[in-house]
C-alpha cells in the first residue's frame, strides 16, 4: 500500500503501477492456460508448428503491452521533470550529517539537529509552506551523500556535491507531511526525518 497519495502526479504513478500489477496478472494468466492446453491436447500441438495467426498474435500481442506501459510512463517523467518557471515560494534545503537545514535569503533555520537522538522529537520543526501555489525545492548537501523522499507527494531526490538539485511540487490538502533520507548515510539516518506543514 502507498501512502495517502496529495498530488496529481502521484495518482498517475499509482496508475500505472496498478497498468502494470494488471499486465503481469494477464501475462501469467494466458501462460498457464497455454501450458495447460499445450500438455493436454494433441491438436494444440500439431497446430503450433503452421500457425500463422499465432506467430502475429505473439509477435503483437508484446508490443500492445509495452506501448501500453511506456506511453504513460514517458507523459509521468514529462511531468516530473516539467520545471514551473514562477513558482510561489523556493527554498532551499542543505542536508547535513545527520541533519535538514533551510536556507531562506540570510536566515539558516536547523530543520532536524540530531545531537541528542533521544530527545530527537523535540528538535524537529516543520518546514512550512503554502496551500495554493507551486512549490520549489532546491537540494544540496555538505558532506556525504542524502535522499529527500516524501512518499506522498512523490518525490525522491537526491542531494550531489556542488550541485543544486530542483523537484517542483503543488500540494493537494492541508496538513503534515512526513518524509525522510532514502540514502544511507551513516549512523543518524534513521534519524533524519522531515516534516512539511502545508497551511
Amino acid at each position: 500500500m502507498f501512502q495517502n497519495l496529495i498530488s496529481v502526479i502521484n495518482r498517475i504513478l499509482e496508475s500505472l503501477h496498478d497498468l502494470v500489477i494488471v499486465w503481469l496478472v494477464v501475462i501469467l494468466a494466458i501462460v498457464l492456460i497455454i501450458r495447460y492446453y499445450v500438455l493436454t491436447t494433441e491438436i494444440f500441438t500439431e497446430l503450433v508448428p503452421d500457425s500463422v495467426v499465432l506467430e502475429i498474435a505473439w509477435t503483437l500481442i508484446p508490443i500492445v503491452i509495452l506501448v501500453s506501459i511506456a506511453v504513460p510512463r514517458i507523459l509521468l517523467l514529462c511531468n516530473q521533470d516539467s520545471v514551473y518557471w514562477f513558482p510561489k515560494i523556493t527554498i532551499k534545503v542543505i542536508s547535513n550529517q545527520w541533519n535538514w537545514q533551510r536556507d531562506r535569503l540570510d536566515l539558516l533555520d536547523h530543520l532536524l539537529d540530531s545531537e541528542k537522538l533521544d530527545e530527537l522529537s523535540s528538535y524537529e520543526y516543520p518546514l512550512t509552506i503554502p496551500f495554493i501555489g507551486i512549490v520549489r525545492v532546491l537540494l544540496t548537501r555538505r558532506d556525504v551523500l542524502h535522499s529527500l523522499g516524501i512518499p506522498s507527494l512523490g518525490i525522491k531526490i537526491d542531494s550531489n556535491p556542488g550541485r543544486l538539485n530542483c523537484v517542483t511540487f503543488e500540494p493537494g490538502v492541508l496538513g503534515v507531511l512526513t518524509g525522510s533520507c532514502y540514502e544511507l548515510c551513516g549512523r543518524g539516518h534513521r534519524a533524519m526525518p522531515i516534516f512539511l506543514k502545508v497551511i
